[in-house]
């Protein structure tokens, strides 16, 4: 059975074909064998505690567990959490990042 706009039908009715193209991603040659980081800063490192929103969460906090500080239940909080990470946190650490 299929459904349409007329309704419950045996046979598929009123369908068009339409080409698929598959384009294969090519990768310029000055990018290949290059490391590339993708760094979420407010997680990253707080190199500047003065510009901190007002609910950070401590540094270590583990992640699964709900913090005394947040209301309602876990999921609702969790995607609101701020550890206070920031661009000068990156610029202090940028030689830990290796190639």
């Amino acid at each position: 059975m299929y459904y349409g706009k007329t309704g419950l039908n045996n046979t598929v009715v009123g369908i068009k074909k339409f080409p698929i193209v598959i384009h294969e991603p090519s990768v310029p040659k000055w990018s290949r064998g290059i490391v590339w980081y993708q760094i979420m800063l407010d997680r990253f490192y707080n190199g500047e505690p003065s510009n901190d929103p007002e609910k950070v969460l401590p540094w270590r906090w583990n992640f699964l567990e709900q913090h005394p500080s947040e209301k309602g239940k876990y999921w609702d909080t969790v995607w609101n959490r701020e550890f206070g990470g920031d661009l000068q946190g990156l610029i202090q650490n940028f030689l830990i990042l290796k190639i």
